[in-house]
């Protein structure tokens, strides 16, 4: 007696033929390079807006923070739309360290007008140094291949990420609701697409989606800043 298998979309997706098969390699790879080509360009123009807005603060503290924030998604954009473009070339080992790292680059830039501006003092101060000197130790970690720093990456992502509970009262107080549901919002989207991130060995299409949620958290980020802090 014939047997049939019950069909499952988590077997489409995992499927070993269609992970190892030249048409995905190069379709996830197109899907990568062009969704973050997306953000590199709206990155551009999210620099020019926070740069104005700095520049009629005539503050140059905003200004200094609305740039580190806004060239690090550049920097972050730029990387990973080059590593996913190069990926069949011998660029692919530079522009793949270079991808990697840009995400430290890019968490603890986000933090810094938040940390900065909103938050301030001592504490805003704390959490600056605090930030980029975790980022500084993955890409440190990431160049000299060391194996804890290479494995707990998408661990150190989130750890911060999520640094901001540590200023959460004055973050809260100094926040309207609408900043706060925003700068929730982008925390969430981060959060959610680390799963995929972790996972985008295994099941077809999931670095796409990785790159999406990324997409969303530096939207709502930018929409906090701009409008709130």
């Amino acid at each position: 007696m014939t047997q049939y298998k019950a069909f499952k979309v988590k077997d489409v997706f995992s499927s070993p033929e269609i992970l190892n098969s030249d048409v995905y390699q190069i379709s996830l790879e197109v899907f990568n390079a062009v969704s973050h080509g997306v953000g590199f360009v709206l990155s551009i123009l999210a620099t020019c807006f926070l740069f104005v807005k700095g520049v009629k603060s005539q503050s140059l503290m905003s200004i200094v923070a609305y740039l580190i924030f806004a060239l690090s998604m550049c920097l972050m954009y730029f990387n990973s739309m080059m590593y996913h473009a190069m990926s069949r070339t011998i660029l692919k080992p530079i522009f793949k360290f270079f991808d990697h790292t840009a995400i430290y680059l890019l968490i603890a830039g986000s933090y810094t007008p938040f940390a900065l501006l909103l938050v301030g003092g001592w504490l805003g101060l704390v959490l600056v140094i605090v930030e980029w000197g975790v980022a500084l130790i993955g890409i440190m970690g990431k160049a000299v291949g060391n194996e804890w720093v290479i494995k707990h990456s998408t661990l150190l992502y989130l750890l911060m990420g999520w640094m901001a509970i540590f200023a959460i009262k004055s973050i809260l107080t100094k926040l309207p609701l609408p900043g706060i549901m925003w700068l929730f919002a982008g925390g969430l989207a981060y959060s959610l697409g680390t799963i995929f991130y972790k996972f985008d060995e295994k099941y077809a299409y999931f670095h796409v989606f990785w790159h999406f949620f990324v997409m969303l958290g530096s939207a709502c980020l930018f929409v906090t800043v701009y409008c709130y802090v």
